[in-house]
């Protein structure tokens, strides 16, 4: 529930990580010998006043991603799904459906039992992807040579965007670290449009979200969101992404009170609240972000992080906290109110350069139910 937000030539670094500059050929870079070639087959799709090339692939943002899925789809998907047929005679009916369905959710489904049989042809699909391009095997993201340049990009630059906590839970850490002398990293990134369905959009840096281990392999894995106008709001790699400000986590006591402090003294458990993950704006896409990552459950695990607050809260009012501040002045210590707020709740509630801290949305929200911000 982190917007991503890259410093300035992060984009271009990002490009030359992965593609050198000379036309020598390069082991773990793309030669621009490997990119002239490519570029042949991408220059098919026109694109923004002219035609697409690698560069603008892999450096499109958001948005543009979503046109690039749109033309790509436009482009060859007719061309190879004559070819997936011929190999798989007496499925035409479910080859059909399989691609009529990859960008619109309100297709009738149709069923094949013979799960070998659906395999095989989702291979298929997939192979007539890969093999659009002549130098397919050297831009899809599985290359480990590929793969590896990526993940050390991500790694050295990790100080930069301020690397912490996973951009969809802001839950659990997501780093990296120095081990016997070699970079590790405590992170994965996520195709926010599968590999497996867009295999052309496998190393556009848009397309890749930092995230822990749960969120990519356990909980979204394969899936894929509404293909409709939300789609924009819900990658935090989206410059018009909104899901960290359509989510609430609201605060309601299971005890009777006049007034918040008269509640917060009854507090004894985290059976006298609840937390409910709310969704302000109502957007269909936000439900599916709660779901696929299974955000209500794993909040609800974490409930004592309220529970801590809320007991701070009780010993610190606002009169103590005022009490507290003048007692510092009297001492020459210059320690205004919201000083000693950040001291005894932590400065990630209050500073938005902090957001990426684990949990800091959700502390953020309980605060200001608390009276503290």
């Amino acid at each position: 529930m982190i917007k991503i937000e890259y410093p300035d030539k992060f984009v271009e670094e990002y490009y030359y990580s992965i593609v050198t500059k000379n036309k020598n050929v390069n082991e773990i870079k793309l030669s621009q010998t490997k990119v002239t070639k490519i570029n042949k087959v991408l220059k098919r799709i026109k694109f923004k006043g002219g035609t697409l090339d690698l560069e603008k692939l892999i450096t499109a943002d958001f948005d543009e991603l979503i046109e690039l899925v749109r033309l790509f789809e436009n482009e060859f998907c007719n061309e190879f799904k004559d070819k997936v047929k011929m190999k798989n005679i007496g499925n035409e009916q479910y080859i059909d459906y399989l691609f009529e369905s990859r960008l619109n959710d309100n297709i009738l489904p149709v069923f094949l039992s013979d799960s070998k049989i659906k395999t095989k042809i989702l291979n298929d699909m997939k192979n007539e992807w890969n093999s659009i391009l002549s130098e397919s095997n050297s831009i899809v993201y599985e290359v480990d040579s590929i793969r590896k340049k990526i993940s050390n990009f991500f790694m050295s630059k990790s100080d930069i965007i301020n690397l912490k906590t996973c951009y969809y839970c802001n839950i659990d850490f997501i780093n990296s670290f120095v081990s016997k002398g070699e970079n590790k990293n405590h992170f994965t990134l996520d195709h926010f449009f599968p590999k497996e369905k867009f295999p052309y959009l496998s190393i556009s840096l848009f397309n890749l979200v930092p995230c822990c281990s749960p969120c990519n392999t356990k909980f979204k894995g394969k899936k894929t969101f509404k293909f409709d106008k939300e789609l924009f709001s819900l990658s935090p790699s989206s410059k018009f992404y909104q899901v960290d400000n359509e989510l609430f986590f609201n605060l309601y006591f299971n005890i009777s009170g006049q007034n918040l402090e008269e509640k917060l003294k009854k507090v004894i458990s985290n059976n006298d609240f609840e937390i409910k993950l709310e969704n302000c704006s109502k957007m269909i896409g936000n439900y599916s972000f709660i779901d696929f990552f299974k955000l209500e459950g794993r909040y609800d695990f974490h409930k004592n992080e309220a529970l801590k607050m809320i007991n701070k809260r009780k010993i610190y009012s606002d009169s103590q906290i005022k009490e507290l501040s003048d007692l510092f002045i009297q001492k020459g210590i210059a320690k205004d109110e919201e000083a000693i707020k950040k001291d005894l709740f932590g400065t990630s509630i209050f500073n938005e350069d902090e957001k990426n801290e684990p949990f800091a949305k959700y502390k953020k929200d309980i605060a200001k139910q608390l009276g503290l911000i």
